[in-house]
């Protein structure tokens, strides 16, 4: 299931004949399949849910609402799956969170980083990998003062902040916003080596 499947632990030879680590995301050939098959589900429960009787007319009508938020949804996802800019806008990615580390994660020496991009096209993408930990364990880690998580958690705060409200020119010209497209805890990396 999902859109990408990642692989870790993957090796790429550099020219000097040395490996190096490297994270490889690969666009899942059946994503929209996937995308389809859970709005299948979903709208044949809600369906089900709108048919019966005996619910309140309210019930009802919150199925049908949500038959109409999974219709979106769905459009949505596989408009995403369909764009053809993801390249420039993982370009526009990086150069949003260089900007942030130039206003902001230099005030705080707390800079968000962002793996070296090493291959990159609409079906494989390869980055260097991040050896840190996840920022779900880094919260769970009893060892780690309140104080630490706090400024970690205020820092990744003030990050989607600035991805809210500093627009970039995509390709065409327009001001676009450019966020994270996965951001959840275990998809943030922390490094607690201070590099």
């Amino acid at each position: 299931g999902g859109s990408l499947f990642t692989t870790r632990g993957a090796m790429r030879k550099l020219p000097d004949g040395t490996e190096e680590p490297v994270v490889l995301k690969i666009r899942n050939p059946n994503a929209a399949a996937f995308v389809k098959a859970g709005y299948d589900l979903a709208t044949t429960v809600l369906d089900k849910i709108e048919a019966q009787k005996k619910l309140s007319g309210k019930d009802r009508r919150n199925a049908g609402t949500a038959k109409m938020v999974m219709d979106l949804a769905q459009q949505w996802c596989i408009a995403d799956l369909n764009e053809t800019t993801f390249e420039q806008d993982d370009q526009q990615f990086r150069r949003l969170v260089e900007e942030f580390n130039q206003a902001e994660g230099q005030v705080k020496n707390v800079p968000v980083v962002v793996p070296e991009l090493r291959f990159n096209n609409p079906q494989v993408k390869s980055e260097t990998e991040a050896k840190s930990e996840t920022l779900n364990h880094f919260l769970q880690d009893e060892q780690i003062s309140a104080e630490e998580k706090r400024q970690v958690v205020r820092n990744l705060a003030d990050f989607f902040n600035y991805q809210l409200t500093h627009p970039v020119t995509d390709i065409d010209g327009n001001e676009i916003f450019i966020m994270h497209s996965d951001p959840h805890a275990g998809n943030y990396m922390v490094d607690k080596t201070d590099q």
